[in-house]
Parts: C-alpha cells; sequence; structure tokens
C-alpha cells in the first residue's frame, strides 16, 4: 500500500501543489500555468471561513518527489427538499497513466471518504464520467436521480452545472433528501 500525504490545501508546500496541478491538467487540460492554478487555490483555501475540520484538503501519493495519485475534498453547501446541508465535495480525482490499474484510485478515494466516514460530513456529492460508475459503486457510492441545478447561475438556473453523464453520492446509506438539489454554485 502506498503512502497517502494529505494536506490542508491552503498549507499544501507549493512545489507538491504545482505538482498535482501538472497532473490534473494532464488529464483535463486548462489554460493557467500548474502555478498559477495552485497558488490561487491556496489563496482560495485560505478564503474558507468554515469550521476548521471542514476545510479544503488535498490528497497525494507521491513517487520519487512526483505526485501519482491525487484527490480535493471542500466543504459545499446545498439547497435541499429538506433545507440547507454542508456536504463533502470530491474532486479532481486522477491518477497518472503509467499508474492505473494498481489500486491507488481505491486508496486515495477512500481516503478522501474517511472525512464522511468520520462524520465530519453527512454525505459527498460528485461527477463522473460512466466510465468510472462502477468503480465508485465498489466503494460504497449510490447515483444522485435527484434533479441538479444551479440556481445561482446567470445562464440557465434550471440546467445541471456537472458536465459529466453521472452523478453520485457516498455514502449510498443515509438519509439521502428526495426532491431537487441546488449546488448553489458551479460544478466542480
Amino acid at each position: 500500500m502506498s503512502c497517502i500525504e494529505i494536506f490542508k490545501s491552503a498549507e499544501t508546500p507549493l512545489e507538491l501543489a504545482t505538482k498535482m496541478v501538472a497532473l490534473s491538467q494532464r488529464i483535463w487540460p486548462r489554460d493557467a500555468s500548474p502555478e498559477e492554478e495552485a497558488r490561487a487555490e491556496a489563496e482560495k483555501a485560505r478564503s474558507f471561513d468554515g469550521p476548521a475540520d471542514q476545510a479544503p484538503m488535498c490528497y497525494a501519493i507521491v513517487e520519487n518527489d512526483e505526485p501519482i495519485a491525487i484527490a480535493y475534498t471542500f466543504a459545499r453547501q446545498i439547497e435541499t427538499s429538506g433545507g440547507l446541508m454542508t456536504i463533502m465535495a470530491l474532486a479532481g480525482v486522477a491518477v497518472d497513466e503509467p499508474y492505473r490499474g494498481k489500486g491507488l484510485g481505491k486508496q486515495i478515494v477512500k481516503a478522501a471518504f474517511g472525512r464522511v466516514d468520520k462524520g465530519l460530513f453527512p454525505f459527498t456529492i460528485f461527477q463522473t464520467g460512466p466510465q468510472n460508475k462502477s468503480f465508485y459503486e465498489r466503494l460504497g457510492c449510490a447515483s444522485v436521480d435527484n434533479k441538479v441545478v444551479n440556481s445561482l447561475s446567470e445562464m440557465d438556473k434550471d440546467a445541471s452545472p456537472f458536465w459529466e453523464d453521472v452523478i453520485l453520492r457516498y455514502p449510498a446509506t443515509g438519509d439521502w433528501p428526495g426532491g431537487m438539489i441546488d449546488l448553489l454554485g458551479p460544478g466542480y
């Protein structure tokens, strides 16, 4: 089993954070340089004003000073039929191509889900592609069949803010609300 390094996003060393962003950008290309994006994410994390145990976190499996598997979590307030709920957002799960199929994705995601397992959040909700659905279901996730919107969108308040087809939650058990879910912001 590989060692997982866990950091508050605001405190992740810039060199590691930059390398983590570079790994993410190899999978999901973006315009900003990895260092610019890492600095912006650290600044955003420093502005978090919620409970300390819900602060944004980074997870990395590092080999030879290079992250080979990563994930990010952060608190997200959503509106449900039962009122406001603070959930854990899971984002940016990635395993470098040469290391796929070795169980690193499972390790990094289970570490991230640990925040829910400890009771810091009631659920996590996230999006993924159809090719990853069974992977997450084996880790205890279930499909979110609710309509998901962003009522704060300037474009289409009734459109899903997620761009992937599959929306999942963890754990599959628990008192998941029925009705519409409002992310109260963009997808992640």
